[in-house]
């Protein structure tokens, strides 16, 4: 990556790293005290519901903000089409929801979810009216106000929905709560960007250009992403569902909130980048690098650390998750390396491939699904997520060296500190919980836990900087951190 955009970048996801670590806590938090006041089946009623208004906001999935950063210098006109756009979108969104409400909830044969998918139907009207101009602080990589609108977003939600929860014992409060949540995003991009938007679609050839490929490509991962939840709400019911909902949740959560962040800064980068190659190249190797070292013991680690945790925060009754977390929460870790290539087909304008990519990907998780299900079941289905990943990752190699001529081997080299570091932490890890021989009290499982943690983060940490001692010290994360460490104990030291 070119040093002049260096400090900017890492600026930028310092500030996005820390907003998804700040929302990461609160949503954990959250779930967890949730999940001791409410039942399986409330997580699972709200969960169809969720999955159903997701699904079909993708559907008119339109990402204007993308289209904002891709275009040099936005004018009014370009603002002012954006939320005009938006709210059509919405507004699209809301009628269906409420039209189809019913047979939805005659589909799952649940009544309780018609009045949840009204109360959604207004949020989603409600969400687009956010301030199309907020864009701004991302294309220009200032992302304090972003945390800022995201972090008192999230804290007034959960203070809300733990409220209700407490005083009422009912699925409400997560709904409530999501719906706070995108009400007050909406205001705070006004109360920090104060803008007054038109009607007006005078640009909107320009933006739906860009966006028609991206807009495609996010449907197919939305419903790539919620199939799972589809089909275990059919054929297993609200508990079943509910169940896997947390621990999907729980699994996917870590990963999900790291990537977000980072990705948020590599599009906009990348864009950078388009006329300089060789700098391209080496910013795709960083990136994926600093990805893997990062998500990859957090992904493992979570493996090993599931049951323990889930005993102690959600209680005995949340014990069919650790399943679900023991085999996703590695998948989800191994596979951020696609949002990286997506980064890359937006910034040089190749989003057609992005969707082919995600076509074919979607088509093949819907045979391994459904073939997983009819022979194995619940677990055929979990189980088939592993094989996805294969042809996931096969593929993605092969993109990169069309997208930027990187040969795979190259690729795969930069990966070899984190992936080695991460099999060293893993074994170690395990073998060290094959010696543990607590108890399920809440201490024991505090115990077991730092003990796991602490060993599992040493041996990374040190076998990670070892390696990259013995690769002659390259570029990466490693030479980042150890240049912060050294300043600070020169500034110590003085």
């Amino acid at each position: 990556m070119p040093k002049s955009l260096v400090p900017q970048v890492f600026k930028a996801s310092s500030w996005l790293m820390f907003t998804r670590v700040v929302i990461t806590v609160l949503s954990m938090t959250s779930i967890f005290i949730l999940a001791r006041l409410l039942t399986p089946e409330d997580f699972g009623l709200v969960a169809i519901a969720s999955v159903v208004a997701t699904l079909l906001q993708s559907m008119v999935q339109i990402p204007v903000s993308q289209a904002l950063i891709a275009i040099k210098n936005p004018t009014k006109a370009h603002f002012d089409t954006a939320f005009t756009i938006n709210i059509i979108r919405t507004t699209l969104i809301c009628l269906v929801l409420l039209v189809s409400a019913i047979p939805i909830a005659n589909f799952y044969n649940e009544p309780k979810v018609t009045e949840i998918l009204i109360i959604f139907s207004v949020a989603a009207f409600a969400d687009g009216f956010i301030n199309p101009k907020f864009v701004i602080f991302e294309k220009s990589l200032n992302f304090s106000y972003i945390f800022f609108t995201s972090v008192l977003s999230k804290l007034l939600a959960t203070g809300a929905s733990l409220a209700i929860a407490y005083y009422t014992q009912s699925y409400w409060a997560l709904v409530i709560g999501s719906v706070i949540t995108q009400l007050l995003n909406v205001i705070f991009t006004y109360y920090f960007l104060p803008y007054l938007p038109r009607f007006s679609l005078k640009k909107n050839k320009e933006i739906l250009s860009f966006s028609v490929w991206v807009s495609l490509s996010h449907i197919i991962n939305n419903i790539n992403w919620k199939l799972d939840q589809l089909l275990i709400g059919k054929f297993f019911g609200t508990v079943t569902l509910g169940v896997y909902n947390i621990g999907n949740e729980l699994a996917s959560m870590p990963t999900r909130e790291t990537t977000t962040p980072l990705n948020r800064a590599l599009f906009p980068a990348f864009s950078q980048l388009l006329h300089k190659p060789e700098r391209f190249t080496q910013a795709y190797l960083t990136s994926i690098s600093i990805f893997y070292s990062i998500l990859l013991p957090i992904g493992f680690g979570l493996v090993l650390v599931a049951e323990p945790m889930v005993l102690l925060a959600l209680g005995e009754k949340w014990q069919g998750a650790i399943l679900v977390i023991e085999i996703l929460a590695g998948i989800y870790a191994v596979a951020c390396i696609t949002s990286v290539t997506k980064a890359i087909a937006m910034a040089t304008g190749k989003t057609k491939i992005i969707f082919k990519r995600d076509v074919l990907f979607f088509i093949i998780k819907v045979v391994l699904s459904l073939g997983g299900l009819y022979i194995y079941g619940f677990f055929g289905l979990l189980y088939s997520k592993l094989l996805n990943l294969i042809f996931l990752l096969v593929y993605n190699f092969f993109l990169v060296r069309y997208l930027l001529n990187v040969g795979i081997v190259q690729q795969l080299t930069v990966l070899c500190r984190p992936v080695l570091s991460v099999c060293v932490m893993y074994f170690t890890m395990l073998l060290l919980k094959s010696q543990l021989t607590f108890e399920t009290t809440p201490l024991d499982l505090i115990i077991e836990l730092s003990l796991l943690c602490t060993a599992g983060a040493l041996t990374y940490c040190s076998c990670h900087f070892l390696i990259w001692i013995m690769q002659g010290k390259p570029q990466g994360i490693e030479q980042k951190l150890s240049g912060i460490v050294n300043k600070k104990l020169k500034r110590d030291t003085v």
